[in-house]
């Protein structure tokens, strides 16, 4: 299904090759437009931000609230707690903010 290609993706931009070319600091997914996560989507979430976590890259979430549909599923699963995961109720406010640690980041 979806969150197979999602994760798939994903994987990609993590392995050796595309990490090299293109390291990132932080993955922006906006579920905005997603009705509902089922418990093997919530689980492949949870998969992907260990190997987010293991290149030091923070997961940034957003779209949705925790009491949303979403919200409770990723929820059920302990992402929203994670270490290395961000949770916005927009995109423009996820983007807006990870622009500012990376500023203050850089200038450190």
């Amino acid at each position: 299904g979806t969150i197979t290609h999602v994760e798939d993706t994903i994987r990609a931009l993590l392995d050796e090759h595309s990490w090299r070319r293109n390291p990132i600091r932080f993955l922006v997914l906006d579920l905005a437009l997603v009705a509902g996560v089922d418990m093997s989507a919530a689980e492949a979430f949870v998969r992907v931000q260990r190997l987010l976590a293991g290149k030091k890259v923070v997961l940034v979430l957003c779209g949705f609230s925790v009491d949303s549909p979403v919200g409770r599923a990723l929820g059920n699963v302990g992402l929203l707690e994670m270490d290395g995961v961000e949770l916005f109720e927009t995109f423009s406010d996820a983007v807006e903010c990870m622009a500012h640690l990376s500023l203050s980041q850089a200038l450190h």
